[in-house]
């Protein structure tokens, strides 16, 4: 929907409005759709809400983690959504399987070797089960959730 990422001035933006810059229209319809699907006081937070702003939500994964001597780790390989809630504790697992490789290789590429492949299935699997929480959350009721929006 790209009506939501454009401002008040009519400027399209890429991933977010920022506070008091929401769109006259957007805004409305946000609340009139706060007060149609959300419970009370979630309700009541969205009305309290006296500038509120869009963030995009985004995710990312990449197909390879180690460069030559390099790693990426963290947010820097996969950010999955917000919702998973799990970046802190992915990017502690990646930097305890780590130390654990280079314990045990004791050179650098045999340990970036060995650990990329466990490493790489995680964050997909973060990041396919932050999609699935996303569609459900968001599409569970299919298209009639926002009647006649578009």
């Amino acid at each position: 929907m790209p009506h939501i990422l454009t401002d008040k001035h009519g400027k399209r933006r890429d991933f977010s409005i920022p506070p008091g810059l929401i769109a006259p229209s957007v805004e409305e319809e946000m609340r009139l759709y706060a007060n149609r699907v959300l419970v009370i006081p979630f309700q009541k937070l969205v009305a309290a809400t006296k500038e509120p702003f869009v963030q995009a939500i985004l995710d990312l994964g990449v197909p390879q983690m180690t460069f030559d001597r390099i790693a990426l780790v963290g947010d820097a390989a996969f950010i999955p959504r917000p919702h998973t809630a799990a970046s802190t504790s992915k990017a502690a697992a990646n930097a305890i399987a780590l130390v654990d490789a280079l314990m045990v290789h004791q050179d650098v590429s045999k340990a970036l070797s060995a650990w990329e492949g466990d490493q790489l299935a995680l964050g997909m699997r973060l990041w396919k089960h932050g999609q699935a929480l996303g569609e459900q959350s968001q599409f569970i009721y299919g298209p009639e959730r926002w009647e006649g929006e578009q």
